[in-house]
């Protein structure tokens, strides 16, 4: 528990000041979500929450690889990289969504099973609070879903129940 402790105060300083899209909410609830939904898992590890709690800080804030390899070490490091969106340089959306496909694809399952718990959180908002995003996203969850195979199965079929509607 200690371990959680430092990778949610470590992605709550990172994330201070900013708030999630439609909610408001402070931008921290959200990988605290998803880092509880890994945590329940029964096969969990401590690598894995701390990865879920991290997953958006090299994408979203000005948080080093270096800074979090010293406070977190190599595979939890590895475990963020492979869940950050290539960045804009690499190219449009499209290609962007693609070369994210391929790096999950080749992802351990512990990656794999973040990037579900991620989905779960992410579309029901979207949703529920953007309806022309939700479906831009939605297709494109649609296109990443079968490199997740192998991630946990009974996320991956929320995944699938969410993208049919229900």
């Amino acid at each position: 528990m200690e371990r959680y402790w430092k990778a949610s105060e470590f992605a709550k300083k990172a994330h201070a000041g900013v708030t999630r899209r439609f909610t408001g909410e402070p931008y921290w609830n959200h990988p605290h979500r998803v880092a509880m939904r890994v945590a329940a898992l029964a096969h969990h590890s401590d690598t894995m929450v701390e990865a879920a709690y991290l997953h958006d800080v090299l994408e979203d804030t000005d948080v080093s690889e270096y800074e979090m390899w010293a406070e977190f070490g190599s595979t939890v490091l590895g475990y963020v990289k492979a869940l950050t969106k290539p960045s804009t340089a690499f190219g449009n959306r499209a290609t962007r969504k693609a070369k994210m496909a391929m790096t999950l694809a080749a992802a351990p399952n512990e990656v794999k099973t973040i990037k579900l718990s991620d989905l779960l959180d992410n579309g029901p908002s979207l949703r529920e609070h953007d309806p022309e995003f939700w479906k831009v996203y939605r297709a494109e969850t649609m296109v990443l879903l079968p490199a997740l195979k192998g991630g946990d199965i009974d996320l991956y079929a929320e995944v699938e129940l969410m993208l049919a509607g229900f």
